[in-house]
């Protein structure tokens, strides 16, 4: 038989361009990553009549490259790569559609570029997309070019780098002030986070040398500004400021304020007095819920974990010590310690229970800015011989660990100790705001008599038909009392078990680090005395068994030590999260077999917290735990489908001693325990005061869930059902 190739329509590319760009803005938001991508420091944006220029100044292309990789559409160099050459930046890139992006904003393109690869030559090169699109196949389409000794110069004056000039554009990029500015912020939107926030910060560039800074430049300001604007917003979602200023050695004077308008001042004491002057802002975020300006709370925490935490600065140069890496403020030691009240403030400003309110580093961006210099000059003659000032260490890396230095750190921790207490106070001054003025049934009691009253003046009817339906109301607000002191009476076992489970995940955290600076110890000691070296292997080995288990042992408390995993609200995907709590309780479920391929992978839960999911799931999977300790099979099966075209459910079965469906619902109620298996048995589980099963309920009337034990699954012995709308 005669093969007979392929061949593609040229016309494929309008096709391509359309459907993987699909909007101008996302267009050539794909050039400026490929600046990103090619090591830039700098991308420029051009907008003139009818033209867009795109410059950098990273590494450019060679022949070769331009050939293999411009020229082809689709490649899939970047995902093989991975990281850029030079910076080790991840790849921004993956499908290859840069030069789709190209062809979707302009039909002429120019491309020049010069490769930092060593006798590179200048490229030039034309493509005329209308002519390409007719081509027929697509092979057939062509771009011009030519190699010259002839030298460019490309962003802020780099000798290397690529420029691409777009001609005859397909869209509209200066309309109306509105759609202008629109287009702009949508383009800012889509590549903030690869700059930095430091130059928005400081009002000038970075002196990192990998940073990479995006500027447009057009006759119209109204983009400039609406560029810039946007370009710095993932900095404007902040929910609060704190505000320092230390002048003249006396005080540091501290203002904090919150997204609403809310404010507080009060001034920190420099017990040295050897600071003459210092400026900070620190911005607190939430990274949960819905951020202003269309920002990805996704990507807003993966910026902040790059580029979070409090930064100083000496004369505008970036001291590369401070930052999210260091936690030279001690906060996330602090974190771990969970301190209820400051050891900085005083008593009158500490709050009970503030510190739990203490950001973490990766909710936090600040900016300290000293001058080394001016406190040189500042300093009195005892401090200057005593080296008592800030001052840079030889390697300019940090600050000198001295008296000043460490009355720094102290004044700067004290603002955000501050800032925690307000926030503290607030919190509790909204509670107050939301509690009723007075009980609902003194109200009704007076309404009563109000109505005996007046019963003379009403028709016997009309009376009556008041009186009935007042007993009606008040038999319903006396139900709802019932209901809620029970509910309130749950919070004290409920509160208690999570501040216990905190606990310990500090206290063994830190038992976890002695065990294993005691097992490094260990052949320290074997070369020194004389053991049984066998023996001591296998303590070594067995201690390291250990620390494998209880690392386990702690993921089952990993929904209570995540900020984001307890308020974040969303849909998550149930497959998923089941594995990732199977993984964190298998040290409760010990030889027990878990079966999850039934769970359909587009399911997700309804609206919900991580944390919720994962007490609703730990709780039921432990009960099954328990359920087969006497059992000769421990199988659990875990499944999700339908119950109806409106409705989805998630099914956990177990071949344990099974339940009486009869009287099952008694078990969602508070300290309700009918496990019934041997004493030697029960041991192994994990027992409890009966809560588990009415946490349960808790988080399922919370998520207007339905729940309950259903008929068994063909081979188990319970099953119980999660159910939802669709």
């Amino acid at each position: 038989m005669t093969p007979l190739p392929f061949t593609i329509d040229s016309h494929l590319l309008q096709e391509l361009g359309e459907r993987l760009v699909g909007r101008p803005y996302i267009a050539l938001a794909e050039l400026i990553k490929n600046a990103y991508d090619a090591d830039a420091n700098h991308c420029e944006i051009v907008f003139s009549d009818n033209e867009i220029e795109i410059w950098d100044d990273g590494r450019g292309m060679t022949f070769e490259e331009f050939r293999d990789f411009w020229m082809r559409i689709g490649t899939t160099n970047k995902v093989r790569q991975r990281l850029s050459h030079d910076y080790g930046r991840p790849l921004t890139g993956s499908k290859g559609i840069g030069r789709l992006a190209v062809q979707f904003l302009g039909s002429q393109v120019k491309i020049i570029t010069t490769s930092s690869m060593p006798d590179s030559r200048r490229l030039y090169a034309e493509v005329d997309w209308n002519a390409a699109i007719s081509a027929g196949d697509l092979t057939s389409a062509v771009a011009h070019y030519n190699i010259s000794d002839q030298k460019e110069l490309y962003a802020k004056g780099s000798t290397t780098g690529t420029k691409i000039i777009l001609q005859t554009l397909n869209h509209n990029w200066t309309g109306s002030e509105e759609t202008t500015t629109s287009s702009i912020r949508d383009l800012a939107r889509e590549v903030w986070m690869l700059q930095p926030p430091f130059a928005d910060a400081l009002g000038e560039a970075p002196d990192q040398s990998d940073a990479f800074l995006i500027e447009l430049v057009s006759v119209d300001e109204s983009m400039e500004r609406a560029f810039r604007s946007q370009l710095a917003g993932v900095l404007d979602v902040w929910d609060a400021k704190i505000l320092g200023e230390i002048s003249g050695n006396a005080r540091c004077d501290i203002t904090i304020i919150f997204r609403d308008g809310d404010e507080y001042e009060v001034s920190a004491p420099l017990r040295q007095g050897i600071i003459d002057q210092c400026t900070f802002e620190i911005r607190i975020f939430k990274l949960y819920g819905k951020q202003p300006g269309n920002i990805s709370v996704g990507e807003a925490r993966t910026y902040f974990k790059e580029f979070g935490g409090v930064h100083v600065y000496d004369s505008g140069f970036r001291l590369p010590y401070y930052g999210i890496e260091q936690d030279w403020l001690e906060i996330q030691l602090d974190h771990s310690h969970r301190l209820s009240i400051s050891h900085l403030l005083p008593d009158e400003l500490n709050v009970p229970l503030a510190m739990h309110d203490l950001p973490t580093s990766e909710r936090i961006f600040g900016i300290v800015n000293i001058n080394t210099t001016r406190e040189l000059e500042g300093a009195t003659a005892l401090a200057k011989k005593e080296g008592n000032f800030l001052k840079i260490n030889i390697g300019r890396d940090r600050l000198v660990d001295n008296v000043a230095y460490q009355e720094l750190k102290r004044v700067v921790r004290w603002s955000i100790d501050y800032y925690a207490t307000r926030y503290q106070l607030r919190q509790e001054r909204d509670v107050a705001r939301l509690k009723p003025s007075e009980p609902a049934k003194p109200k009704l009691d007076r309404l009563r008599e109000i109505i005996a009253e007046i019963q003379v003046e009403l028709p016997p009817a009309l009376h009556t038909k008041l009186v009935q339906h007042l007993d009606d109301y008040y038999e319903t607000v006396e139900r709802q009392n019932r209901y809620t002191e029970r509910q309130i009476a749950l919070l004290a076992p409920l509160a208690a078990a999570g501040l216990a489970s905190l606990a310990f995940e500090h206290e063994s955290n830190r038992e976890l680090r002695r065990l294993t600076e005691l097992v490094s110890e260990l052949p320290a000691i074997a070369a020194q005395t004389e053991v049984d070296e066998g023996r001591l292997q296998e303590l070594e080995m067995g201690f390291q068994s250990w620390i494998i288990q209880h690392r386990r042992m702690r993921g089952v408390f990993s929904p209570l030590a995540n900020e984001s995993d307890r308020e974040d609200v969303r849909r998550l995907r149930v497959k998923p999260t089941v594995r990732a709590v199977l993984k964190n309780s298998r040290w409760l479920l010990r030889n027990v077999n878990a079966d999850v391929t039934l769970i359909e992978n587009h399911v997700r839960f309804p609206l919900g917290t991580l944390a919720d999911w994962q007490a609703l799931l730990q709780n039921v999977l432990a009960n099954a735990g328990n359920a087969m300790l006497d059992s000769s099979v421990k199988q659990i099966r875990v499944s999700t489908g339908a119950v109806n075209r409106r409705r989805t459910y998630l099914r956990v079965s177990d071949t344990g001693v099974g339940v009486d469906r009869d009287s099952a619902l008694e078990l969602f109620e508070p300290f309700v325990r009918r496990l019934d298996v041997s004493d030697e048995r029960r041991s192994l589980g994990l027992g409890g005061m009966g809560l588990g099963l009415t946490i349960v309920r808790m988080i399922c009337e919370t998520r207007n869930c339905g729940y309950g034990f259903v008929e068994p699954e063909p081979g188990f012995s319970s099953t119980f059902e999660l159910t939802w709308a669709t």
